[in-house]
């Protein structure tokens, strides 16, 4: 699949198109900032930086909800919670092609993600896929292969 400059090409599209929405800066307060698509409303609330939490970005759709946490400059940690599981492959995969964009406006620069899948009460992890490896290049495919590395971690959590 990875070969497949198709799929790519519409991917990076649709980065493209996220990417172009720009960052909106909340007025009352300097160290908070939130990341909004005038088309596509998604809950992305971007926390402070602290040496204890990092940098924290949460998000949230009608069927899934992320938490982004960056710990190092090197590595972030994902969390994903499904809400609704049935027919809502294709929302979730835009919901983490948000997620990415986030995280390259945020130019975070992260080059592994430990993503982890709860089940929709929260309980303990039912699948953790390790690392994943971003090139230096947003085009390149480590954002495709996450997503349907994660996508496919959505579908095995609904079994």
């Amino acid at each position: 699949m990875g070969k497949d400059r198709t799929a790519r090409g519409a991917q990076q599209t649709k980065m493209d198109h996220f990417m172009s929405q720009g960052v909106s800066k909340r007025p009352q307060t300097k160290d908070r900032q939130t990341l909004r698509s005038p088309t596509e409303p998604v809950g992305a609330q971007i926390l402070a930086p602290s040496e204890a939490s990092g940098l924290a970005v949460q998000m949230k759709t009608d069927s899934i909800a992320l938490d982004l946490n960056l710990l190092r400059a090197d590595s972030c940690k994902v969390t994903g919670r499904s809400m609704e599981m049935e027919g809502q492959v294709e929302e979730q995969h835009e919901a983490v092609t948000r997620l990415w964009a986030t995280v390259m406006a945020l130019e975070a620069h992260s080059r592994r993600m430990e993503t982890i899948i709860e089940d929709a009460q929260g309980h303990s992890p039912r699948c953790n896929l390790g690392f994943v490896d971003f090139p230096e290049d947003a085009a390149g495919s480590g954002p495709e292969a996450f997503l349907v590395r994660w996508i496919m971690a959505l579908q095995i959590t609904s079994l």
